[in-house]
């Protein structure tokens, strides 16, 4: 049995083509690092300002090409618009997906927003005439916002959620890590996981949201699931639930005061 020739020619040819194709996704790869992208840091804090009803300082932006073109601005702080600010998320990262339809008729707007390995602040507290109140980010949607400043989708990866009793001494909280999410301004729908170390190790929760329906499960990781369903719409929710797999071990975490 003859084995086929392979010419010289042909494997030069081919690693000249493949070095080439190297050499261009490299570049590609890194051709953001060396693009100076500070020119658009007006934009990216005002279009977070505007959106998060905040006040908003941004690290180094630079340019990005995966998962989609865009900006990408690091450690960036949201703080409370008082005289005496408190942190609400601390993000290592924020990045933008660009609109170039838009861009070419209106000028930069992002569609997306995403938050990376972010760590997000909920506190109760009492505000005037000791009114029990909830501080946290600028809620997504909000109908006094300009629309062409408007950021459509926000994504949440590996993020952390500290929730803050301040109306008890000592300050309880609770932490939520390993946060996963989306929320559609438009459709007013989203979806977020993640797990609650206080449960278990092994522990996990998802809930859907829309206009008309939450829909929530936890699972212990331990053999309990606790499923919740809230349907609207407006401000009265009729709310089911059940558990399955009950363990008194496990579920006295949950409420124990």
């Amino acid at each position: 049995m003859t084995r086929p020739r392979i010419s010289f020619s042909h494997i030069l040819t081919w690693s000249a083509f493949l070095s080439a194709a190297f050499l261009l996704a490299l570049s590609l790869w890194h051709l953001p690092d060396f693009l100076e992208m500070d020119e658009f840091r007006p934009d990216v804090v005002r279009a977070l300002e505007e959106n998060c009803h905040c006040k908003v300082f941004v690290g180094n932006i630079q340019g990005e090409l995966l998962p989609y073109p865009g900006l990408a601005a690091s450690h960036v702080v949201f703080l409370e618009p008082t005289p005496r600010p408190r942190v609400l998320v601390y993000a290592a990262a924020v990045h933008f997906g660009v609109s170039w339809k838009s861009m070419a008729k209106h000028g930069l707007h992002f569609r997306v927003m995403r938050f990376w390995q972010s760590r997000f602040f909920l506190r109760r507290e009492r505000g005037v005439n000791q009114a029990i109140r909830w501080v946290f980010l600028g809620s997504p949607g909000d109908s006094q916002r300009n629309q062409n400043s408007e950021i459509k989708r926000w994504e949440v990866r590996d993020g952390t959620l500290e929730v803050q009793d301040v109306t008890t001494h000592p300050t309880r909280s609770w932490v939520f890590d390993q946060l996963n999410g989306f929320y559609r301004v438009g459709l007013q729908s989203g979806e977020l996981s993640g797990r609650i170390p206080a449960v278990g190790t092994r522990s996990s929760f998802i809930v859907h949201y829309d206009t008309t329906v939450v829909h929530a499960q936890l699972r212990t990781g331990a053999g309990m699931t606790l499923t919740v369903d809230a349907h609207g719409p407006g401000k009265r929710w009729d709310m089911k639930g059940h558990v399955r797999h009950y363990e008194a071990e496990v579920v006295r975490p949950l409420f124990d005061e």
